[in-house]
């Protein structure tokens, strides 16, 4: 689809009243889990090869919703495709996150990867690999949510 139906379809999310935080949060998010499937033909075994522009043209559907609020929910639905609970590379999720030109849309990106991480990986030699690979600037961030 072309993406001015996105811009389209996030009105719907709009549209949802602010007394349905959850509902909004969903529709908002869940373009953005969509997105990830779209970029990829609808062919998810291949994952790791997403391209940068790819990653980065997810990200400019995301900012379509215009709102705050809907672009930081389709940004970690997407970011949380991306890294499906540790079965996809970690350096997928890291690149989509670190191809954010917006300097507070990817630390919110880089922040929804940490919360996942922490959350769904117990390993903690996983966790510390993951903190050496991420960028610098997340580096203390990681290891404090990792609890290193």
């Amino acid at each position: 689809p072309e993406p001015r139906y996105f811009q389209k379809t996030f009105e719907f999310c709009d549209a949802i009243p602010r007394t349905e935080p959850q509902n909004r949060y969903a529709c908002f998010g869940g373009l953005g889990k969509e997105f990830i499937v779209l970029m990829q033909g609808r062919d998810i075994r291949d994952m790791e090869n997403l391209s940068d522009s790819q990653l980065k043209r997810i990200y400019e559907w995301c900012v379509l919703a215009g709102k705050e609020e809907g672009i930081q929910a389709c940004l970690e639905h997407a970011v949380q495709s991306l890294f499906w609970g540790g079965e996809n590379s970690r350096s997928l999720p890291m690149r989509f996150c670190g191809s954010i030109p917006e300097t507070s849309h990817r630390s919110f990106c880089m922040n929804s990867l940490l919360d996942a991480v922490s959350y769904y990986i117990k390993d903690s030699r996983y966790k510390e690999e993951f903190c050496r690979e991420i960028s610098p600037a997340f580096r203390s961030a990681c290891n404090k949510r990792m609890n290193f």
